[in-house]
């Protein structure tokens, strides 16, 4: 599943992460683990704080692989993931 960050509307990054994956996995985001188990939410804030960074980052979160670049956040099982 991919969810533009652009579609966010204003939407941190780390927003997008966790909206992107309560809705892959039909979950409240509140009964996710912790996102910075994963990966640092000030960090991740930080690399897409601007219209196009070139940047992209990909790590494992709530037994999915996540994608995280300028066009969105992907969701996938791990098994197509990383």
């Amino acid at each position: 599943m991919e969810t533009s960050l652009a579609e966010k509307n204003g939407e941190t990054p780390v927003h997008a992460v966790i909206e992107a994956v309560a809705e892959t996995t039909d979950s409240d985001p509140l009964d996710l683990p912790p996102l910075y188990e994963a990966v640092d939410p000030d960090a991740l804030n930080t690399l897409f704080d601007g219209p196009e960074t070139g940047v992209w980052l990909r790590f494992r979160y709530a037994g999915f692989g996540v994608a995280v670049d300028d066009e969105g956040v992907t969701v996938e099982p791990l098994r197509e993931a990383l």
